[in-house]
């Protein structure tokens, strides 16, 4: 029997981990990930809501992420 365990906190996971990790960290990881992640393809596994995700996937030619 499966039980959906993550799906209540993804409404507001994004804003929860923020306030936890704190928005300057959030930012700071952002903005590396920017600036070292490849042009190529990228394969991210454990993305989560995709909150890292879109910081650098505008700089890849190709971005899967589950």
């Amino acid at each position: 029997m499966s039980k959906d365990l993550w799906g209540p906190l993804a409404g507001t996971y994004d804003v929860d981990h923020t306030y936890v990790a704190g928005a300057d960290l959030i930012s700071a990881i952002q903005a590396k990930l920017a600036d070292t992640m490849p042009a190529g393809n990228v394969v991210e596994r454990g993305c989560g809501t995709g909150l890292y995700t879109r910081a650098y996937a505008p700089h890849c030619s190709q971005v899967i992420a589950t």
